[in-house]
């Protein structure tokens, strides 16, 4: 990787080593890319394989450049004692950096920002979250409640650096209208920590504030806002404040009222600004999809077609399948029609085995077409670059699972292990399925040995260690190794996430092995 990393919205600064953060990172992952945000992963930086207590492995330059062009840095903190050496080198930079950073400090042994611990110190926290822990770790249903709050509060501190980055003369000048009360600066749509107020403020009338703003705003602003909010923004601001709870609800509900009072003086001044350009009709529709209204998304994409020059035509077929797929998940053909549109179009040869890879995941899902599916996949595997080789190749090998062709399969998932560094989350579902076609043929061997890896492998969720868990336990109790079958059912067992009856049986098999 160059020093030149991509930007992301969002810094996840946690320690993959340790359950608890791990779990919650993931957790928050998948939350923010439901409202449209992505973070920076592992795999977006060179020293990932390096050890993170060899401080000469860090690519700071790297470092320093995700830190300050992400949005806001989420640091979830150790459940007790002191941080890793990685989140060390982390939270140093961001000391000098002076980026927002949203804190998760857990009970009862965490880091509490009311007692001042001297580990926060010199940190622009803007807003925190208490957790709740147990020997290090954190129940599955907490860590996603945790996460979600988290993302909601990672979406507020997108927009605010928004307004100060590209917006500043419309919504910048509108939020800094708006009165600070004694809260966090994130509560009060700041971004870094001003003098405290002794006193809470009258509630300011926001559509006067917006209405202020809007006239005398310089047309080419109002235009670059408005398009920027109606791209699908309003969409999801007006799903948060029907969802958000406690005391990111206030910041929410305020953000959304001052910037949709704002977007409709902007459009009562200059009437023209309702009618969006193919490329914003392009993200609304994209939202739409994400929030499950399928049936609006394939409208709003439509009409952005219609619209759009012929090099964007590829993308917007991709997003009306995506909604076509959405909407009418056991009636495919129109998705399928759609992405086949979006392959006939495509720019670069990169981009067509991306809608291949695409289109077989579509067809792959209706039973009837699994020849096609295979064919999609098979081309990617021939032309495609690595990722998407590899995706093409588990693709094809649950295809010919499907088919009852096993060892076609297997030599698939092969492919996959034989260079199983360069994607290492897929490693690991082809671990696990690999394990799994060899039980059906009665190789437990080998079945034990890729549950092994699957649970032995850094990238691995806890799902994922889990299910390996309880395979491996049930091919070891098969061969006899009542003991060994007997420890990967305790391990099983003490997951969070497993119910309470599961958790009995487990017990219950435990001690019968053991006898």
């Amino acid at each position: 990787m160059s020093d030149t990393v991509s930007s992301r919205d969002v810094f996840i600064c946690f320690s993959k080593a340790r359950p608890g953060e791990a779990r919650v990172a993931i957790d928050l992952k998948d939350q923010l890319e439901q409202l449209g945000l992505f973070a920076f992963e592992y795999e977006d930086w060179s020293w990932v394989a390096g050890d993170f207590g060899d401080e000469r492995a860090v690519n700071r330059g790297a470092l320093s450049h995700m830190l300050t062009t992400c949005s806001v840095v989420v640091l979830i903190s150790p459940h007790s004692g002191v941080a890793s050496v990685g989140v060390q080198t982390e939270m140093h930079l961001l000391r000098s950096l002076g980026s927002p950073v949203i804190l998760l400090h857990w009970s009862p042994e965490g880091w509490r920002p009311l007692l001042n611990p001297p580990e926060l110190e010199g940190l622009n926290i803007v807003w925190s979250l208490e957790g709740t822990s147990a020997k290090g770790d954190v129940e599955q249903n907490a860590s996603e409640h945790i996460a979600r709050q988290l993302a909601v509060a990672s979406w507020v501190a997108y927009h605010l650096r928004r307004a100060a980055s590209d917006h500043a003369a419309t919504v910048g000048r509108l939020l800094a209208l708006i009165p600070e009360g004694p809260r966090d600066p994130l509560l009060n749509l700041r971004l870094s920590s001003t003098e405290a107020q002794a006193s809470w403020p009258n509630d300011p009338n926001l559509e006067e504030l917006a209405a202020s703003v809007a006239a005398d705003a310089a047309v080419d602003d109002l235009r670059t806002f408005v398009h920027a909010w109606r791209d699908g923004s309003d969409l999801l601001a007006e799903r948060l404040v029907d969802e958000t709870k406690f005391s990111l609800r206030h910041p929410v509900k305020t953000l959304r009222t001052a910037l949709e009072a704002l977007c409709k003086d902007a459009c009562n001044r200059k009437p023209e600004f309702r009618d969006l350009p193919y490329d914003v009709l392009q993200r609304r529709g994209q939202t739409l999809t994400r929030l499950d209204r399928p049936i609006e998304a394939i409208a709003v994409l439509q009409e952005a077609l219609t619209m759009s020059p012929a090099d964007a035509h590829w993308e917007i077929f991709q997003q009306i399948s995506f909604a076509q797929e959405a909407a009418a998940k056991d009636h495919l053909t129109n998705a399928i029609l759609s992405m086949t549109h979006a392959i006939e179009s495509a720019p670069t040869a990169d981009i067509k085995c991306t809608m291949t890879y695409n289109r077989g995941v579509i067809t792959a899902g209706a039973l009837s077409t699994q020849a096609e599916a295979d064919a999609d996949f098979s081309f990617v595997v021939d032309h495609g670059s690595s990722t998407i080789r590899h995706s093409a190749l588990r693709g094809r090998a649950r295809t010919r699972t499907i088919d009852g062709d096993y060892n076609g399969a297997i030599a698939d998932y092969t492919q996959i292990l034989a260079e199983a560094d360069a994607t290492p989350r897929i490693a690991v579902s082809a671990w696990m399925d690999r394990g799994a076609l060899y039980n059906k043929q009665e190789r437990l061997d080998e079945a034990i040995a890729d549950w092994t890896k699957a649970i032995n492998a850094a990238d691995a969720e806890p799902l994922q260690k889990f299910r390996s868990l309880e395979a491996r336990g049930q091919a070891l109790e098969k061969l006899g190794r009542r003991r060994e079958a007997a420890d990967d059912y305790e391990m099983a067992a003490r997951f969070s996430s497993i119910n309470k009856a599961y958790r009995a049986e487990l017990r219950s098999t435990i001690t019968r092995l053991r006898r």
